[in-house]
């Protein structure tokens, strides 16, 4: 019998938020939208401020995974469960355990919309 979207969802959601509960740390996305920016003040004023927050597993590092991309070995690969719609890019920032950190590679489930891969790159 195949498995399902949901069933799917459900196993990523046991593994990372039940099994792995201990190991995960927060990973925050702080997303600016509109506004101006003042070059003289380095200030933007306006716009609306987004925040996405994620408790993340950390992975081991596996250069062979991530054959064709920039990767380094002290590059921090991490997984979580997909609990909105909010799929980070290239190159945003964020923040994971407090340190900030720059994303280099995402690897989204689009199949089952369950977990969300991405490797950091340490600002």
């Amino acid at each position: 019998m195949a498995t399902t979207k949901a069933e799917f969802q459900d196993l990523a959601a046991e593994l990372i938020d039940d099994e792995f509960a201990e190991m995960r740390y927060p990973l925050v996305f702080t997303i600016s939208t509109g506004g101006s920016f003042n070059p003289v003040t380095g200030q933007t004023t306006g716009g609306t401020t987004t925040t996405y927050s994620y408790m993340a597993v950390p992975r081991k590092m596996r250069i062979e995974q991530w054959q064709g991309y920039d990767i380094a070995a002290t590059d921090q690969p991490v997984t979580y469960t997909i609990t909105d719609n909010f799929i980070p890019s290239v190159e945003q920032t964020c923040t994971y355990d407090g340190v900030p950190y720059q994303v280099v590679v995402t690897d989204y489930d689009k199949a089952a919309n369950a977990a969300m891969k991405l490797v950091l790159r340490a600002l």
